[in-house]
């Protein structure tokens, strides 16, 4: 009967620390899932956050683009963007090329009374 009762007194302090233990074991993995779920919530709030970013950036160059289209679909710009781009002049203008001769003197010829030019000589 005392031997019993040791016993039933060991097996209730085993059960307490088994008890403890997996007490313990539970709160530490709510703890480490908790910490876990912290640094995803934060690696996802700085990517939300340079994605943002990159989205304002894209805006404002869709913005600047779309002026620079309206800017080019009117006359002026589709004119000044062939004069730019395409080297065209209207037809009652006078173009004048500015060369250097031999010597390193400018020369200047207007566009229709300029020499022949010579590709051989160029390259």
């Amino acid at each position: 009967m005392i031997y019993y009762k040791f016993w039933m007194v060991q097996n209730m302090q085993t059960h307490s620390v088994l008890l403890r233990i997996v007490a313990l074991s539970v709160l530490l993995y709510s703890l480490w899932l908790f910490t876990s779920s912290m640094d995803e919530l934060r690696q996802s709030e700085s990517m939300a956050d340079e994605k943002r970013s990159l989205l304002s950036q894209l805006q404002e160059e869709n913005i600047r683009l779309q002026e620079k289209l309206a800017a080019i679909e009117s006359g002026a710009g589709m004119e000044a963007l062939a004069r730019e781009r395409l080297g065209l002049v209207m037809p009652d203008e006078r173009v004048f090329y500015f060369t250097t001769g031999s010597a390193g003197e400018e020369q200047i010829y207007p566009a229709g009374e300029e020499k022949e030019w010579d590709w051989n000589q160029a390259q």
